[in-house]
């Protein structure tokens, strides 16, 4: 029988095995690929209270551009939350490796991506931000 501590045996990676398997096109890949699916399946299962929608929508009737702004605890439900609009939308997401994932998994919700800097202003017009 299997117990926990069975567990306790399995090898652990080390911190740099593990980055350079983050790494891995394929294995973000998958990765996005997981994340999109688990953001289609929290929008389904979920009751949703959407609040002050009529302000985007007259935006959007009136032809008028916007930035939307949100916390990043509401982040990964973006993508489904904006379909019940029909217009493009586009995030700005971190070059970083974990922002990288999040491009990748909004993407696969026809979500466009912007590439945005990181904290050294030096480094920022190499990582697609002004």
């Amino acid at each position: 029988p299997l117990s926990c501590h069975a567990f306790t045996r399995l090898p652990v990676l080390s911190k740099q095995t593990r980055k350079s398997l983050l790494r891995h096109p394929k294995i973000q890949d998958a990765a996005a690929a997981l994340a999109a699916a688990y953001i289609q399946f929290v929008y389904s299962t979920t009751r949703w209270q959407i609040m002050g929608e009529e302000v985007p929508r007259a935006l959007l009737e009136d032809g008028k551009p916007f930035i939307l702004c949100f916390w990043h605890n509401r982040l990964l439900m973006m993508p489904t939350a904006w379909k019940r609009f029909s217009t493009p939308m586009h995030m700005l997401i971190s070059q970083h490796r974990d922002g990288q994932l999040i491009a990748k998994a909004v993407r696969r919700h026809q979500i466009g991506t912007i590439a945005g800097s990181g904290r050294n202003p030096e480094k920022a017009k190499d990582k697609g931000g002004l």
